[in-house]
C-alpha cells in the first residue's frame, strides 16, 4: 500500500520534532506484510562488537528519550525482501538527541571501544558497535551502526542526500506500525 507521507505522525513524546520526510511534498510511505516481518527479524540480529540486538538499542535509545529512524541501502533491502541471511547486514538512522547524549548512552551502556570517535560538533556521526570484533558469519549479523542527528540528511540540499531509489528509510512507531519510505 502507497500513501502520502503526510499520513503517520511520531510517537507522543517526540512530535515536536516532526517527520524527517514530511518536508518532502514527494515522499511515499509503504506498509506490507513483508516489510514489517523483514524490520521485526532484523531488529533481533545482534550487532557486531555488541551483545546487544538492534531493538535493545533502539529501546535503550527511548529509554533515554531518544526517537530512532533507521534508513540506508540496508532498509531498501529489508522493504523489497532481499535481505540476506548469512552476510554483514547494513543500518543507519537518525535521532532526536544529539551526538553527544549518544556518544554517553553508546559508552555508559557499551564501553568506550564500541561508540567511536568522541564527538566535536552535536551533530557529528557516532558508530555503535566495533568492526575489530570478528567473528565468522556463519549467522546473519549488523555491522557497527552510525547514528545521525536529526534533521542531518532528510532536511539537507537535496544535493547533499546521501540516498537514493538504493536506500529508504524505516518508521516504527514501537506499536507494530512499520512503514517504509
Amino acid at each position: 500500500m502507497i500513501r502520502a507521507g503526510n499520513s503517520t505522525s511520531l510517537p507522543t513524546k517526540y512530535v515536536k520534532f516532526g517527520l524527517p520526510w514530511a518536508t518532502r511534498s514527494s515522499a511515499f510511505l509503504y506498509k506490507g506484510h513483508t516489510l514489517t516481518y523483514n524490520w521485526n527479524w532484523f531488529k533481533e540480529l545482534k550487532i557486531q562488537g555488541l551483545d546487544s540486538t538492534l531493538n535493545n538499542v533502539i529501546q535503550l535509545l527511548d529509554q533515554n528519550d531518544c526517537y530512532f529512524v533507521a534508513y540506508g541501502k540496508g532498509v531498501k533491502n529489508i522493504i523489497i525482501g532481499a535481505v540476506k541471511d548469512r552476510s554483514l547486514l547494513e543500518i543507519s538512522g537518525e535521532t532526536t538527541c544529539d551526538a553527544y547524549k549518544i556518544h554517553n548512552i553508546c559508552e555508559q551502556n557499551f564501553g568506550s571501544d564500541n561508540c567511536g570517535e568522541r564527538p566535536f560538533a552535536k551533530n557529528d556521526e557516532i558508530i555503535m558497535g566495533n568492526s575489530n570484533v570478528f567473528k565468522m558469519y556463519d549467522e546473519s549479523i549488523i555491522g557497527p551502526i552510525t547514528i545521525y542527528s536529526w534533521g542531518s540528511t532528510y532536511e539537507t540540499n537535496r544535493l547533499k542526500w546521501a540516498y537514493s531509489v538504493n536506500h529508504g528509510g524505516i518508521f516504527d512507531d514501537g506499536f507494530g506500525n512499520t512503514v517504509g519510505f
